[in-house]
């Protein structure tokens, strides 16, 4: 019967179990097909593993199994704490390999669950590998290419972009198929494309496939090897040590794992983009003897990050990461907030872009910087070294470092050099003892500093409910903005006209990740911007197939599993869908049911039945008309706060064949 896929959904299965590494044996249900070399390649490295004989090709996978998958597949062992998330136990099987995932930052939650049964989306599965891998964010323009990239939902665009632009994720007719479930052997296809290696002991490689490879393991060294992909040193380098000794990387260089005398490049070895997104612990970059690195990129990070040795560019994208510079580098680029940059070696110029605000540059009694154009609020600049000029285009730029010319643009306020004022448009060297020189400008101010030490979001992510930032300390004279991001780590913009202390979540906002940032004003000084909270949720869908309109409603058993139907011609299927509006706010909501070869003509659809949930039972309400809009759709108007709805659809085949149905909720 030839396979038709019908998607529409909010969740996806992509999951697997991860067991550990079993022989190559054969198994009586391994496909051939297009899965085959995938599937035996996950088994050989312990990705996938069968039992009673079968691999299970065409089986889904759950959160849970997806946390396991990457856990093991990156050697990761510290764990978060999971207090506050209501859905997990010490008891489950899975508690360590979520709290491990957690620690990762590659599973999330909705700040009180995590899910670990709910079966998960492609869309969800992209993010979380985009996630461990640390792929740069794109949007929405790099999907067009496939004809459903509007059904990708708003917080998975920059993920799923950026899989497909690395090349990991192919679609299929023309197709993401983003709200489906993947089967087995379709996380191994997916894995397969993205690596073909896996270094999992201490040992000496010397030669490699074409493709990424991925480093779980202390102890290794790559020699004389060209890499046509990335190279990903994963969670469980620990703090052990990888060597590059004349090693060429295509790709990136992607450090998750690493210690203070741990990641080095040296002969003739050459990498274009270092990526260093270790969690938590110190982790050092030595580049010697002759080495060339281009671009070292921090993106994650609470502890010394090192950079030793001579590079061209060091871009600071995390915020709170200190960074430690023994060397040379031409250009330092600081974009994260509230980082600490110690210069130790030489550098040419360092700038602080407009997101970095209250950066703090540090340059040792050894270290020596050319130029420092400061556009972060808040740049200090101090220490026994060498600046010879700061730029500051932006207020409150503070310089201590004796001997530097500071020029404060027009427009500014609150630029010193040596704690003296300097006027915008003017230039003052700072001198020994802390006076200046030049022409300076006047006067300080009395009264109390308040330093602004953080803010935090109470408030639940939810359509109408208000939002109220909370600053630090609580007499702190702060300005507020308000912003929201289509996913955690995305790009945040600022939400039009939401400037005060409170802020209510609209329609705008639902299924986007929400953060305030705020800025000292009059005696407060400083800024700060707080954890993002998210997505924001509105309508919540399940479903089930049932035996016919007459249902009783009462009795159905309502999940977001995908359902396999296999149609007959003329054979009506009905569906039970629920839908809750988990806001506090009424609105429309749109459901939809799409995917491959679904047209017009796929089906002879109709919405027979629908409920309304009342006093613990279901009252009868009237049917939705079903049209077609890119896929069958049909709306719940004036959807109340906190209603529960059911519709009957019937679906009528007009081919025969497989089905796989979810449903989602485009509003």
């Amino acid at each position: 019967m030839k396979r038709r896929s019908v998607v529409a959904a909010l969740i996806l299965c992509l999951l697997i179990t991860l067991l550990p590494p079993a022989a190559a044996a054969k198994f009586s249900d391994m496909p051939r097909d297009y899965s085959t070399e995938a599937l035996q390649a996950a088994v050989d490295n312990g990705l996938l593993n069968g039992w009673d004989g079968k691999i299970f090709p065409d089986d889904p996978l759950t959160r849970a199994q997806m946390a396991a998958i990457v856990v093991r597949a990156f050697g990761a062992t510290r764990e978060a704490s999971l207090t506050g998330f209501e859905d997990v136990s010490e008891s489950d099987w899975f508690y360590l390999d979520m709290a491990r995932a957690v620690h990762m930052k590659v599973i999330q939650g909705d700040g009180k669950r995590l899910m670990p049964n709910d079966p998960i989306t492609r869309q969800q599965a992209f993010t979380i590998l985009a996630r461990a891998l640390r792929l740069e964010e794109g949007t929405r323009a790099d999907l067009a290419a496939f004809s459903d990239a509007w059904a990708v939902a708003d917080w998975a665009v920059g993920s799923v972009a950026a899989m497909v632009k690395a090349g990991y994720v192919h679609g299929a007719d023309g197709q993401l198929l983003p709200t489906a479930n993947i089967r087995r052997k379709d996380f191994a296809v997916m894995m397969h494309n993205i690596f073909k290696k896996y270094v999992r002991e201490s040992t000496v490689v010397t030669a490699v496939p074409q493709g990424s490879i991925l480093v779980s393991a202390p102890g290794v060294t790559f020699r004389n090897v060209t890499i046509q992909g990335d190279l990903v040193l994963g969670d469980g380098v620990g703090s052990g040590d990888v060597v590059l000794d004349s090693v060429d990387v295509r790709g990136r260089l992607v450090v998750r794992g690493g210690g203070v005398n741990s990641i080095i490049i040296r002969g003739g070895s050459s990498v274009g983009t270092v990526v260093v997104s270790k969690v938590d612990g110190r982790v050092r970059v030595l580049v010697e003897g002759g080495a060339d690195v281009e671009v070292i990129q921090i993106d994650d990070g609470r502890d010394d990050v090192i950079i030793q040795g001579d590079v061209e560019k060091v871009v600071v994208q995390a915020s709170g990461v200190p960074v430690v510079l023994r060397g040379s580098a031409d250009q330092v680029a600081v974009h994260g907030s509230e980082a600490t940059v110690t210069v130790e070696g030489s550098v040419g110029t360092i700038t602080t872009a407009e997101t970095a605000q209250n950066t703090s540059i540090r340059v040792s009694e050894s270290g020596s910087v050319n130029t420092v154009n400061a556009s972060g609020y808040g740049t200090t600049v101090s220490g026994d070294g060498t600046v010879e000029s700061v730029h500051a285009s932006a207020s409150n730029v503070r310089v201590s470092t004796v001997g530097t010319r500071v020029t404060a643009a027009p427009g500014t306020s609150g630029v010193t050099a040596g704690g003296k004022p300097v006027a915008p448009g003017q230039t003052v060297t700072v001198e020994e003892g802390g006076s200046s020189g030049g022409g300076g400008g006047g006067g300080g101010g009395g009264g109390t500093t308040v330093n602004l030490r953080g803010v935090s979001i109470q408030g639940s992510p939810r359509v109408g409910e208000k939002l109220t930032a909370v600053v630090s300390p609580s007499d702190a004279n702060v300005t507020y903005q308000w912003q929201r991001a289509g996913t955690q780590t995305g790009a945040y913009v600022d939400i039009p006209n939401a400037t005060g202390e409170e802020y209510t979540l609209t329609l705008d906002d639902a299924n986007m990740w929400i953060r305030v940032r705020v800025r000292g004003k009059g005696s407060t000084t400083g800024t700060a911007t707080s954890d993002a909270t998210g997505p924001v949720r509105a309508a919540q869908l399940s479903w089930s197939q049932v035996s016919g309109a007459d249902v009783d409603i009462g009795t159905v058993a309502f999940s977001q599993n995908e359902l396999t139907l296999e149609a007959v011609t003329g054979t009506p299927i009905y569906l039970a869908i629920r839908a809750e509006n988990v806001g506090s706010v009424p609105y429309s909501a749109r459901c939809v049911i799409t995917g491959d070869d679904v047209d017009e003509g796929a089906f002879a659809i109709e919405a027979v039945k629908a409920y309304t949930a009342s006093g613990g039972g279901y009252t009868a309400a009237q049917s939705p008309q079903v049209s077609f809009d890119e896929g069958f759709v049909f709306d719940l108007s004036n959807f109340a706060a906190g209603q529960v709805r059911v519709v009957i659809v019937r679906l009528t085949p007009q081919k025969a064949g497989t089905y796989r149905i979810n449903v989602f909720a485009a509003r």
